[in-house]
């Protein structure tokens, strides 16, 4: 299963450490549908376990050569690596400007069996965001 994200349907995935670090990077499961460019990630602060404020850190990715059939893991590298707080819910927030439901990023998720029990896949059409028991396929990475 997939989820398209654009102007009116974002998509994100919550996240909370088990340790401190500092976030360099995200790689996500991601294919494009139909014709995009650059693709922005970005890390959020969450209230009541959604999105909100400013992102903390974020990349942006040219999609245009991304797979259109199948998923692959791409990473954004952030410039500046952010701290991140050991029991502290964050948000992976993936957006594309200007997209709509033919032409945007795509990110997969398990809604069979979600394995991550540490955070939910997130959706807002524009009136707030709903929690979804199911999961995106993402990965957090740090440099040592």
């Amino acid at each position: 299963m997939e989820h398209g994200s654009y102007a009116t349907y974002e998509c994100a995935q919550t996240f909370t450490p088990q340790v401190n670090f500092a976030i360099n990077s995200v790689r996500l499961y991601v294919r494009r549908l139909g014709i995009i460019g650059n693709v922005t990630v970005g890390i959020y602060e969450t209230s009541a376990g959604h999105p909100v404020g400013e992102a903390k850190c974020s990349a942006v990715v040219d999609g245009s050569e991304w797979d259109d059939i199948d998923s692959e893991w791409i990473e954004w590298k952030f410039a500046t690596p952010y701290a991140l707080s050991k029991d502290t819910r964050y948000a992976i927030w993936l957006w594309g400007a200007g997209y709509n439901s033919s032409n945007c990023p795509t990110w997969r998720y398990d809604d069979i069996a979600p394995a991550y029990a540490d955070g939910n896949f997130e959706r807002d059409t524009g009136g707030g965001w709903t929690s979804y028991a199911a999961d995106f396929l993402f990965e957090t990475w740090s440099l040592k």
